[in-house]
């Protein structure tokens, strides 16, 4: 959970190298279901998860510790690094930090540098998420 979870997260409120908080999960049978649906070929990364999947429990993890958001943003690019590979159903904890932001012609940018660890401390992702926050 985030700090100030109650209050819209505006544009004003982010702070550069600010946590914002963390989301734990560990995606399942269920999950890998969904996804192998989609992209059957995936099956090939097993018992790893697949890198595709990596981004969605990152993009997971955004939308639950910043679940107040104001409506209409846009999510611009993300970049994954793998450092590790994770089996499927390994409890993942992802924080969340403010890696900055930035006005520019009236688009407000932030920039969100998001770490997927393990329960041991083990580093598996780092993700950068860009976003045009709409308030």
């Amino acid at each position: 959970m985030g700090p100030g979870m109650d209050m819209p997260w505006t544009f004003d409120r982010f702070q550069a190298g600010q946590a914002l908080g963390s989301h734990r999960e560990a995606l399942g049978d269920a999950e890998l279901a969904e996804w192998l649906a989609l992209f059957p070929d995936d099956r090939d990364f097993l018992p790893w998860m697949p890198p595709g999947l990596a981004v969605a429990l990152v993009m997971r993890a955004y939308m639950r510790v910043l679940a107040h958001r104001p409506p209409g943003n846009l999510h611009a690019g993300q970049e994954l690094e793998i450092a590790r590979m994770a089996a499927m159903g390994t409890p993942l904890t992802t924080a969340l930090a403010c890696g900055g932001k930035t006005l520019d012609r009236g688009r407000r940018r932030v920039t969100l540098d998001a770490t997927t660890s393990g329960d041991d401390g083990t580093l598996f992702y780092r993700s950068r998420l860009t976003m045009i926050w709409a308030g």
